[in-house]
């Protein structure tokens, strides 16, 4: 939790570490980072049951994480569900209508607000698979991935794109049904 939680704080921050007054400043002051840090700390939750001796402390914990998340959710609108493995390095720009669940994020990643990674809704879709995405993926506003489906690394899903199918990686992806627009696009330089 904390390595990939520090990962985070250091990509919020540019790639550099600043010092302890400039990161609690970040910390303040980026929204999706504190929804990130409740995320990351009902993961560490989860997996102290697999360790007896953090028992205690988790038990003391859950009912923070508990309430955490719930503020989380009524004043950022964001939801990462503990079934989501968001890897280290996440960015979510703007906070609002963002779920996460029953997915896989890759390191550095970007997300936007409205985006939605989980698996297809429906009758009896409560197991049901959702997708799977690579490293340095850059999610544009109202983008959705929605069911299993593969996204390489390195794409970008414009705003609004409605993924459908796979997305190659290095890929342009762009309406609704999002279809691709470049094959060779570097991300890199995005927001």
């Amino acid at each position: 939790m904390f390595e990939t939680f520090r990962a985070d704080l250091l990509r919020a921050q540019g790639g550099t570490w600043q010092g302890r007054a400039a990161a609690l400043r970040t910390f303040l002051n980026a929204f999706g980072l504190q929804a990130l840090a409740v995320y990351r700390l009902g993961r560490w939750l989860r997996g102290s049951a697999r360790r007896p001796r953090r028992w205690p402390v988790a038990l003391l914990l859950w009912p923070a994480y508990g309430l955490l998340c719930a503020l989380v959710r009524k004043a950022y609108d964001v939801r990462i569900e503990l079934s989501a493995d968001v890897g280290p390095g996440l960015i979510i720009h703007h906070f609002g209508g963002i779920r996460l669940r029953a997915c896989r994020l890759g390191s550095n990643c970007v997300i936007h607000h409205e985006v939605r990674l989980e698996p297809e809704a429906g009758p009896g879709a409560g197991a049901a698979r959702g997708p799977l995405l690579g490293d340095r993926i850059w999610i544009g506003p109202h983008a959705r991935v929605l069911g299993p489906i593969q996204v390489g690394s390195g794409a970008t899903l414009g705003a609004g794109a409605d993924v459908e199918r796979d997305v190659p990686s290095n890929a342009l992806m762009l309406g609704s049904p999002a279809r691709v627009a470049r094959l060779d696009y570097d991300n890199a330089s995005l927001p």
